[in-house]
């Protein structure tokens, strides 16, 4: 399992006109599920994965680490994740 972050494109017209952004991931594989959580503060979710499809988080508000562990090494590795951020 890899976990890797999305970097988002934007039309920077969306910025310039005073409105916002619209920020746009294009992940590579297919989304056949999608789920909205919500994680209260100190607590912790997950501690599993599917391996029979990717899934995908973006952070809408708040903080947290996306902890997992290299298929090579074993090793735990972490993503810092803030609003905005896309696994």
């Amino acid at each position: 399992m890899k976990i890797e972050k999305l970097s988002p494109t934007c039309n920077l017209d969306t910025i310039r006109d005073g409105r916002g952004g619209i920020f746009t991931f294009y992940p590579e594989d297919p989304i056949v599920e999608m789920n909205f959580n919500i994680v209260k503060t100190g607590k912790i979710r997950g501690n599993h994965y599917h391996p029979e499809f990717d899934e995908y988080y973006i952070l809408t508000s708040g903080e947290g680490v996306l902890i997992y562990k290299d298929e090579e090494t074993s090793k735990d590795e972490f993503i810092f994740m803030s609003r905005g951020t896309c696994t």
